[in-house]
């Protein structure tokens, strides 16, 4: 603390003061009402999710519960039972008897839709439509204990959602089949679409598993009308919770929302309601900014006070600072003038010192830079120089001849990319090079690279700090172009004297050769024998070095092939000697 202390400014040392002083009991006694009010909102949020979670599935189960009864009802009732018998047992040749029970039944209750009975091959014998003989599979849904099977799937006859209640007959013991009252579930989405107490974010969602094991939405949902039946809800977690007051999870909207779930009584659903938890926690987010309010109220009040007790006592220490901050604008004339021996007058002069010292290295350092500019821009090689991501900084008066950049461009160091130099470089991946050299540190070079109808050298390596790190890179370049014609010019030249001096030399080295052989009255003279000798071992040697200049042109193209044998070194050191006499 007291090294903290030592760094602030004595202004800071007050404004802190008065700032503990009044704002730490005024933000602990904030903390300790948000605690304590937050979690009585919190507790009282989630009891009036859970209340109207358990009202929600009350009234499914009250509507399950009716078209559970109305289908018993209808199942154990004695003319149906009996006409099914006299329809099994022959004695009615049809079961237009059971089609007329089953029609009064549907217009006596006009939520209704349909009622058919099929055999235990799910084939419909009787019913109120015109599906007789057809085959309607219905998903067994009954729950442990349920004598009905309640599901809610899609109509076969007009693909409409309905709820399906099926209730297995029989008749004197023996299975007659299943019969099935479908209802719209028009009371049931009007239950759940009453919003009452779940605000603008609120929703009631009934829920079953489908064959997969996961949560599918029996009906629509407040922010997705086409939910039925197609919505999966795994992210609510509904159950893993059940008859649980809440839990905090993410909706079908991605939404963080709080849920609370009942378990449905006659079907294997279960009834949750759900609240954004940003609409849930909206009066504790108004009381947490209220709060906030009377913290910030306090503060800019104490800081008024603050500044203003002390502002008498910092006006040094204020013009101490306005002049550093003109000093680190780049100003070195500026100097401190404070009269006097404390702390604060210590400071300035330690100040005006340090102005000297960085006017003084500043002016060494433009010198310094003027001096290497103007030996960059006499180089006769081209000098480019890049940061550290790669882009030109800065390049010489030859380089920009040498890329044919526009000399009426006033920076042409800021103006150029690497990419214009790659596109009319043909042989080199100059911007992988630099790349490479700026991460990995490794100098390039290309000793001949197209460029244009030109020919160029170009090395290149990074620019280090002391420390290691890499800043950039430099790249020199040089136009190579003449020293390749020249070059090739001598090759040429080399080739044809070659081959020029090899005729006369072939011709002397034979005539020699056969005088020495074949004209034995020549060489009665020993002194003649002798000069003949020296003839035939000049030329023979002089073919030699035009053999040699050949197989250097051969090097040169890399077309050299090299023949190995034995020879005798005495012999060559004897010729040598001789020669050198």
């Amino acid at each position: 603390m007291r090294k903290f202390l030592s760094k602030v400014s004595i202004r800071q040392k007050l404004t802190l003061l008065l700032l503990v002083l009044g704002l730490v009991p005024t933000v602990l006694v904030s903390i300790v009402a948000y605690i304590s009010i937050s979690t009585q909102l919190t507790n009282k949020t989630v009891e009036q999710i859970a209340s109207i979670a358990v009202k929600q599935n009350q009234k499914i189960n009250e509507l399950l519960q009716s078209k559970q009864e109305d289908a018993l009802r209808l199942a154990n009732q004695y003319d149906l039972q009996s006409s099914i018998s006299d329809y099994f047992t022959g004695k009615a040749k049809s079961s237009e008897a059971i089609n007329g029970i089953l029609r009064n039944k549907k217009n006596q209750d006009m939520n209704i839709q349909s009622i058919y009975i099929t055999n235990p091959s799910s084939i419909v014998y009787a019913s109120t439509s015109d599906n007789i003989g057809t085959n309607v599979q219905i998903k067994d849904n009954a729950k442990a204990g349920q004598e009905n099977s309640i599901t809610i799937q899609s109509d076969p006859a007009d693909g409409i959602d309905r709820v399906f209640i099926a209730t297995h007959m029989s008749v004197n013991q023996q299975d007659v089949g299943t019969l099935t009252l479908t209802y719209d579930t028009d009371d049931f989405v009007a239950t759940i679409q009453d919003y009452t107490g779940l605000g603008s974010t609120g929703d009631t969602v009934v829920a079953a598993l489908d064959g997969n094991g996961n949560a599918i939405s029996l009906f629509p949902l407040r922010f997705d009308p086409n939910a039925a039946l197609s919505r999966r809800l795994d992210s609510l977690k509904l159950f893993s919770h059940i008859s649980s007051n809440y839990h905090e999870v993410t909706d079908y909207r991605h939404h963080e929302v709080i849920v609370s779930v009942q378990s449905v009584a006659y079907a294997n659903w279960v009834t949750a309601t759900t609240i954004d938890s940003a609409e849930a926690a909206a009066p504790i987010l108004q009381l947490r900014n209220a709060l906030i309010l009377i913290v910030i109220a306090s503060s800019i009040a104490i800081v008024v006070i603050a500044l203003y007790f002390t502002r008498f006592f910092t006006a040094p220490i204020i013009a101490l600072t306005e002049k550093t901050r003109r000093i680190m604008q780049g100003d070195f004339t500026q100097r401190i003038a404070v009269q006097s021996t404390d702390e604060v007058g210590t400071l300035a002069a330690a100040f005006n010192e340090m102005t000297a010292g960085l006017q003084e290295s500043t002016r060494n350092l433009s010198e310094e830079h003027a001096r290497l500019q103007a030996s960059i821009n006499s180089l006769n090689v081209g000098f480019l120089m890049t940061s550290k991501d790669a882009h030109v900084v800065s390049c010489n008066p030859a380089m920009a001849r040498i890329l044919e950049i526009n000399n009426n461009d006033p920076k042409p160091q800021t103006n150029l990319s690497l990419m214009q130099v790659q596109k009319r470089i043909q042989n080199y991946d100059l911007i992988s090079a630099i790349t490479t050299c700026l991460t990995d540190g490794k100098s390039f070079t290309a000793g001949e690279v197209s460029y244009g109808s030109r020919f160029l050298s170009i090395i290149g390596g990074p620019i280090r700090l002391e420390h290691g790190e890499i800043i950039g890179s430099v790249m020199v370049v040089e136009d190579i172009t003449e020293a390749k014609i020249i070059a090739r010019s001598r090759d040429e030249f080399f080739s044809i004297a070659s081959h020029e001096l090899r005729t006369p030399l072939t011709a002397i080295k034979g005539n020699t050769r056969m005088i020495l052989d074949y004209y034995p009255q020549l060489l009665k003279d020993p002194s003649v024998k002798e000069m003949l000798g020296d003839i035939h071992s000049s030329s023979v040697r002089l073919i030699g070095i035009v053999n040699d200049f050949l197989d250097t042109s051969r090097i040169e193209q890399n077309k050299m092939a090299y023949k190995y044998e034995v020879f005798p070194l005495d012999k060559v050191i004897e010729s040598v000697v001789y020669e050198m006499k």
